[in-house]
Order: structure tokens, then C-alpha cells, then sequence
């Protein structure tokens, strides 16, 4: 065995199933599928008979089926590269960091992989920007709407048709001056595919809803940068500042990019399911990393910031965007004491049955339970009388118990020490 087999994650299982045969696997596990999972319609899932199943049935692929059939968290990932960007769907439980894979071939097969480690998926990610190059910052942050947005793509783009034309007529490019037209012919122009540009493809993959600009968006989306200092406008025409010049600079000549969407399961008061969707991308430019985080998600629009950021900073906003932490589990007070003895005053250890003060019996009751976490300060124990001799390490002579320092009574059974 090598050294390193023993932490070494497991190979992931791999399995092709027909509809029908995902069928009798969700019959054989009693897996309702509910909203969000694509077994949810199984189209063609005629019956199968258990003799000709042809996946052997064991543990492995009952939790795959059981993830991907109610899932708790759905994963949409996108990186590039490769060279032809595809999305992953991958399906989780909360508080599990190992994922199910699924996807179509556009045939009767349907790909199931698992387990898949979030740690994995997080060196996908980075891998995808070169998390591990040199990345410069300059503090830079920017936030737009989805006009603002699809603004800022074309203009990015138009900054790539300018360094592109100055490299072919060997020159320095110069701080370009741009209308609107000027942007939406470079749009039109970049959805034909003529040439090398493809910088506003790259941002319609990382936003999580199809950009659509026209004049009249792209013009709003201009005010929006000249109310935050990032263009200034003469008439028609826009000059970038130099901050954000710099900035489209180094987008414009993006080297790889990923983009990940998380869907969270929550359970309303009525008890139906209802789902919290979270968008964020991450684009490597010349020299830097840009982080893009999209917030208020709809159909027609969304909120998104945006930033350059180091490799560390970056690597912690994946991990929290893939896993973020489990809230800590809740103590189970129902078997406990009260907080204090209801004679004394004198603060009680669960689960003591009597008071360590004054030997009362302790009744334990719902109401004083609920309440535990509610008295953040207690009143101080009752001034002890005069001290007797040193009775460290006593034992109970009733119950055998073992009693610490200072106790006059037996905390199990009530017994007086003296």
C-alpha cells in the first residue's frame, strides 16, 4: 500500500441508466423525486424487470440515487477550460461534502457519477483561473444592475477590437471614445463570430441570465458607470476614466473563467420547499483575478459586483460559496437541570439532582428547560458559611460518589457530607 493510499479520496463510481431502469431503483429506495431533481419526469420510464436490471443494487448507487432524487443542493458549474464550456450538474445533501454528477447524452442514457469531494470540484474551479499565477491588485469594486452589466461587457469587448487593431497597425493603443452605435455594432459584430473576439460570449456564460443589450439598455447602462466616476461624457460620446480603463484592460484579455450556481433547499412555515439561489463567477485577467458575486436573481435582472481580488481571497469566497459552514447543532437541554436552585440561588451543573449548597431536591420541568439559554446572567450563590475542614476528594458515603471541594450535600443522591 503506498503511502498516501490511506487519505487518498475513492474513485467515484460510474454508472449509464436507461429511465426505466432509474425508475425501479427510486421504487426499490422509496425515493419520491421533488422539485429540482431531474428525475422528477423520467421520460420513457416503462417498466423493468427486476431479473434484468442491469446495475447491481448496492449502497454506492442508492445514495447517488437518493442525492440526485431529493437533493438538497443543486451545483451549476461552468469552467473554462476547456475549450467548449458545458455546464455540471451535480446534486449534494446539507452537510455532506460529496456530490452526485448527472447529466444527458441527448439519448436514452442517463450518466450518473459519485462521489464526487467538494474538494475537488473547488481545484476545477481554481484551476480554471490559475488561481496559483501572480494576481495584482488594485482595489478596485464596481456595482451594476443588468444594464450596467451588459454595458460593461460591450465596452470590455470594444477594448479587445481596439488592442487588436493597434497591434495590426503596430501602434500604441490609445484611451478609446466610444456612443452607443459604436457598442452595438461591436454586440452584433461579436454574435456572428467573424473573428478572434469573444469576450462578450465569456460574459453572457458567466451571468446567470442571457444578456440582451439594445441601444436604449446599453445607454442606461452608460449612466449608470458616469453616476460612479467610472465614464465621463461629452455630448454622445464616452471616455473612460483611468481606473476603469485600466480595469477593461486587463478583462479584455481574460485567460479563463468559471461560474457557479447553488441552489439551497429551505422548508417555509407551511412546510413546502422553496429554494435560495446564488450566483458568483470568477474571470482571470492579464496578471489578475476578478471576482463577480450576483445577488437579487431573476428572470429580468440581477445585482452584481465586482472586483479584482487575490488568490486568497478568492479561494475563500469558493469554498464558502460551495460549502459554506453548518450551523453548530442545537445542546439538548430536555433531560437537564434548572439553571439554579430554587432555594438558595446557587448555580447547578446538569445534570445535578440536588443542590451542591443545600441538599435541595431538584425537579426538572419543561418550563425551566425552554428557558436555559435565556438567562445569560445568573444571580450569584449564596455567601457560603464558615468553612470546615478541607473535604477535597470525599466520597459519598450512601452512593459511592465522587465529590468535589466545597459540596456539603451529595449532587446524585442528597446524602449530607458532615
Amino acid at each position: 500500500m503506498e503511502p498516501d493510499e490511506k487519505t487518498r479520496p475513492p474513485q467515484p463510481d460510474r454508472w449509464n441508466l436507461t429511465a426505466a431502469e432509474i425508475a425501479e431503483m427510486l421504487r426499490r429506495t422509496g425515493v419520491e423525486p421533488r422539485r429540482g431533481s431531474p428525475f422528477l419526469r423520467l421520460h420513457g420510464a416503462g417498466p423493468v424487470s427486476p431479473a434484468t436490471l442491469a446495475i447491481e443494487d448496492t449502497p454506492d448507487i442508492r445514495d447517488a440515487t437518493l442525492r440526485i432524487g431529493r437533493p438538497d443542493i443543486i451545483l451549476g458549474l461552468l469552467h473554462v477550460p476547456p475549450a467548449e464550456p458545458d455546464v455540471t450538474w451535480l446534486y449534494g445533501a446539507a452537510g455532506d461534502q460529496r456530490f452526485a454528477v448527472h447529466r444527458r447524452d441527448g439519448g436514452m442514457w442517463h450518466r450518473i457519477v459519485w462521489p464526487v469531494q467538494g474538494t475537488t470540484l473547488t481545484d476545477i474551479m481554481e484551476t480554471a483561473v490559475s488561481i496559483h499565477e501572480a494576481a495584482v491588485t488594485d482595489a478596485f469594486a464596481l456595482s451594476l444592475d443588468r444594464r450596467g452589466f451588459e454595458a460593461l461587457a460591450v465596452i470590455v469587448d470594444f477594448f479587445q477590437e481596439e488592442a487588436l487593431r493597434s497591434a495590426m497597425q503596430r501602434r500604441m493603443p490609445s484611451v478609446p471614445r466610444f456612443d452607443v452605435d459604436d457598442l452595438f455594432c461591436c454586440w452584433q459584430r461579436n454574435l456572428r463570430g467573424v473573428d478572434l473576439r469573444w469576450m462578450v460570449q465569456r460574459s453572457e456564460l458567466v451571468s446567470p441570465v442571457r444578456l440582451t443589450p439594445d441601444p436604449e439598455g446599453l445607454l442606461a447602462g452608460l449612466g449608470s458607470l458616469v453616476d460612479q466616476g467610472m465614464l465621463a461624457q461629452e455630448g454622445t460620446l464616452f471616455t473612460p476614466a483611468s481606473r476603469f480603463h485600466t480595469a477593461c484592460t486587463l478583462l479584455a484579455g481574460c485567460g479563463g473563467f468559471f461560474a457557479l450556481s447553488t441552489r439551497r433547499r429551505t422548508v417555509r412555515s407551511d412546510g413546502k420547499d422553496d429554494w435560495d439561489f446564488q450566483h458568483m463567477a470568477s474571470m482571470r485577467g492579464i496578471g489578475s483575478l476578478w471576482l463577480l458575486e450576483f445577488t437579487d436573481i431573476s428572470k429580468s435582472g440581477f445585482t452584481v459586483k465586482l472586483g479584482d481580488v487575490t488568490a486568497d481571497m478568492l479561494h475563500e469566497r469558493v469554498v464558502a460559496g460551495l460549502l459554506p459552514p453548518e450551523r453548530p447543532p442545537v445542546p439538548d437541554y430536555r433531560s437537564a437541570s434548572p439553571v439554579c436552585c430554587p432555594d438558595c440561588g446557587s448555580r447547578l451543573q446538569p445534570p445535578a439532582k440536588f443542590c451542591p449548597n443545600c441538599g435541595k431536591k431538584i425537579i426538572e420541568t419543561a418550563e425551566v428547560v425552554e428557558t436555559w439559554d435565556l438567562v445569560p446572567d445568573l444571580p450569584p450563590p449564596a455567601p457560603p458559611k464558615p468553612a470546615g475542614p478541607d473535604m477535597s476528594g470525599i466520597t459519598c458515603p450512601t452512593c459511592n460518589s465522587v465529590i468535589a471541594p466545597g459540596k456539603k450535600f451529595c449532587t446524585r443522591c442528597g446524602t449530607p457530607l458532615r
